[in-house]
């Protein structure tokens, strides 16, 4: 089964100033490359600094007055960016 077909959310591919805060990254604006239900890809150009399973604070900046700040999980890394999912959605 190809990871398309695991896949429980769709993706949309979009772009999206986003805001990551962590303790150790600081506070960076960075870009989405597709969002869905359940999380997002972010795209981070050079290494990523974060491991699988660190918990992250995300707020959309493109979308509305005051956006909520929602805590996000590294679910995957790789060459560009990184797999967020939000922390307790659907579990």
């Amino acid at each position: 089964m190809s990871l398309e077909e695991k896949r429980r959310y769709v993706r949309t591919q979009v772009n999206l100033k986003v805001n990551v805060t962590h303790p150790v990254l600081g506070s960076v604006n960075l870009l989405t490359r597709d969002i869905s239900d359940n999380g997002m890809f972010v795209i981070i150009r050079g290494p990523a600094l974060l491991p699988i399973g660190e918990i992250v604070n995300v707020q959309v900046l493109d979308v509305v007055d005051h956006p909520p700040v929602c805590r996000m999980k590294v679910v995957r890394l790789e060459n560009g960016g990184v797999g967020l999912m939000l922390c307790d959605h659907g579990s």
